[in-house]
């Protein structure tokens, strides 16, 4: 799991506030994971601010649609686990879960 350093919260940086409403191309994609090591949720960030906090878009396992946009602060980006692209998250997760059923 990568976590993101105040540098690359910076650079990633791309709106003055997270109520811009004309950032919505992906940022980067994240997995959260629940108390027990597995994936919870799936999503992309698509603003974030120099501080940390930013608006993120959830959707389905089942069919890949959007389920919620929500705003988080900066702990938010302490526990997930980042991605470059659609590709690559989708294949961590096959991975993750590969491992899961064998153990």
């Amino acid at each position: 799991m990568k976590k993101l350093t105040k540098r690359e919260i910076n650079m990633l940086a791309n709106v003055k506030s997270v109520t811009d409403t004309c950032a919505t191309d992906p940022l980067f994609y994240f997995h959260t994971f629940s108390e027990n090591g597995r994936i919870k949720n799936q999503g992309y960030v698509h603003a974030l601010t120099e501080n940390g906090s930013g608006k993120a878009t959830l959707f389905s396992f089942m069919t890949g649609y959007k389920t919620d946009t929500f705003v988080f602060g900066p702990l938010f980006l302490s526990g997930i686990a980042v991605y470059g692209s659609d590709y690559e998250m989708k294949e961590a997760y096959e991975k993750h879960e590969a491992a899961r059923k064998n153990a």
